[in-house]
């Protein structure tokens, strides 16, 4: 008795395989451009060597294939459904009775699959490449204050400039931390560097800490309590700190933002991104099915191929505009998002069902 599974798996691990053979090309011209790019700023800089710079490359990676994930996902499927049509398999898989949907629900199965993957894992491993990235440029190409969080507070008898040299979540450990305490008439008052601290309620607790006064001196202690007004909610709104909190500290977060008075435009863009990136990239492959499956073929595969360029980078450029406006408070955040998700699949629906003839 065949398996009725075995089908679908067949028709996932094609796809599969496309999948991986188009990343690794992705992969491959994301890094060739980008180890030129860096060779030629590294330019003049003995001291960079090449496994630094290979190293800053790879960094930069993760940010980029996420960006073209959805273009990956389109051609992926282009190419499985062309090899499959090539030879014959399609054929036989209509001659058994399964329409288009039929085989391309096992495409969009592992599309969703890997849009949940990313959303929960790869964007918040993506977040730290590309801090540490920063940290690297920061480093050699651009000389001056490091990179990392910036934050001047105000305090009971003054205020205070914090920096963050790698931020995290709000009560876990960040590292390499400064602190410049200032008197109400701007005086310098105290100096105060740590290896880690986390952000309680009411204060810094920082290990491994240099105490700094103003004439220079200072002496080392295991650990301190630094009072501060700070609370992790506003630590969290500052500028840079949100895209490293995880997709599922998000709606916590947002909550507590709110509850504060505090703006969360930007972490409401980041939540709806990713509960809409699996249909994201089902869109794209519904997409690639009318692209590469014309009733009438036209012989060969550019004409295919150019309309799936066209739709990639029409499906990418209104994504970028649509989350740019909504950043910007110019359109609702669930109309920012969603938008280029509803459209490119409502329109593969349209297409495929012209080209099915319903």
């Amino acid at each position: 008795m065949p398996c009725p599974i075995r089908l679908p798996l067949y028709l996932a691990r094609a796809f599969g395989g496309a999948l991986a053979l188009i990343l690794a090309v992705f992969l491959a011209l994301g890094l060739t451009g980008e180890l030129i790019e860096l060779a030629r700023r590294a330019a003049g800089r003995p001291e960079l060597g090449f496994a630094t710079v290979a190293l800053m490359a790879l960094l930069k990676l993760p940010a980029l294939l996420l960006k073209l994930l959805p273009f990956a996902v389109l051609f992926a499927a282009m190419l499985a459904l062309y090899r499959l049509d090539r030879h014959r398999e399609l054929i036989a898989v209509r001659a058994a009775g399964q329409s288009a949907w039929g085989f391309l629900a096992p495409i969009l199965a592992v599309s969703v699959l890997l849009g949940l993957f990313v959303a929960w894992l790869g964007q918040p491993a993506s977040s730290l490449s590309t801090g540490r990235f920063q940290d690297l440029e920061q480093r050699y190409f651009k000389p001056g204050p490091p990179a990392g969080l910036w934050l001047r507070w105000p305090e009971a008898e003054g205020w205070s400039i914090t920096r963050i040299r790698q931020p995290g979540v709000p009560g876990e450990a960040m590292r390499d931390l400064s602190i410049l305490r200032f008197d109400s008439a701007g005086r310098l008052t105290a100096r105060i560097d740590a290896e880690r601290g986390r952000l309680l309620d009411g204060g810094w607790h920082l290990e491994d800490v240099l105490l700094g006064g103003v004439d220079g001196t200072g002496r080392r202690v295991s650990a301190t309590t630094v009072p501060t007004s700070l609370t992790a909610a506003d630590l969290r709104a500052a500028p840079g700190a949100a895209r490293r909190v995880p997709v599922w500290a998000l709606p916590g977060l947002i909550a507590g933002l709110e509850a504060a008075g505090l703006p969360a435009l930007r972490q409401r863009l980041d939540l709806q991104s990713a509960y809409a990136l699996p249909f994201l990239l089902a869109a794209a492959a519904l997409l690639a099915a009318p692209l590469t499956l014309p009733r009438r073929r036209l012989p060969g595969i550019a004409w295919p191929l150019l309309g799936g360029v066209l739709a990639g980078f029409v499906l990418l450029v209104f994504s970028e505009a649509a989350v740019a406006f909504g950043a910007s408070g110019g359109l609702p955040v669930i109309l920012a998002v969603w938008a280029p998700v509803l459209v490119a699949g409502g329109f593969g629906t349209a297409l495929l069902l012209h080209v099915e003839g319903v």
